[in-house]
């Protein structure tokens, strides 16, 4: 039996509006979509198609605004496609971008169980993972400090570090880890 791969992307597109002023009608909606992009719509992406197979890393390389950030959050599931489509076989952890699902006012200790907590594990999971969570982001004594007072290498070794804690197997890594310090993208 062939091995499933864990990414299979097949002819995906995606659209977005350059303003947000007037709306898209229901009957463009259900246009032919040859006769449906308006004016002010443009293709992010359009006919890209990959496959990842387990224990495969692949980097997606491109100058700002050429999409890759779209393709990540297409794959996570987080944007749905307007064309084509993403199979994914195995959880996705994404760590696209630093803030989400963090809380300014809570502090280190309490974002990291809220943050887990969204994200699948239960609460003895956080409780058996807390430390190597704190032990990974070094962020030992920051562990009461308010996330908002945490510098943006803080805060994304903390992000990484609880993301890279979960049980699922695809993990998806926008260029977020380009704020952390060298030693700490080593070690990432």
């Amino acid at each position: 039996m062939a091995e499933q791969n864990a990414i299979e992307v097949d002819s995906l597109g995606v659209r977005f509006r350059r303003s947000r002023r007037g709306r898209r009608s229901i009957k463009s909606m259900f246009a032919d979509p040859k006769h449906r992009t308006p004016k002010d719509e443009f293709w992010a992406l359009r006919d890209v198609s990959f496959t990842v197979r387990p224990g495969e890393s692949i980097g997606v390389v491109g100058r700002n605004g050429q999409g890759k950030s779209t393709l990540l959050k297409l794959v996570a599931g987080v944007l749905l496609p307007d064309e084509g489509s993403v199979r994914v076989n195995g959880g996705v952890a994404p760590l696209i971008e630093i803030t989400g699902g963090f809380v300014g006012d809570l502090t280190v200790r309490e974002n990291v169980k809220l943050t887990s907590g969204l994200h699948g594990m239960s609460k003895a999971e956080v409780a058996e993972r807390y430390d190597e969570i704190i032990d990974f982001s070094e962020l030992h004594d920051s562990q009461d400090t308010p996330y908002r007072h945490l510098s943006n290498g803080m805060k994304v070794r903390l992000a990484f570090a609880v993301v890279s804690r979960l049980d699922h197997p695809i993990l998806l890594v926008d260029e977020v880890l380009a704020v952390g310090d060298k030693a700490f993208r080593e070690k990432c």
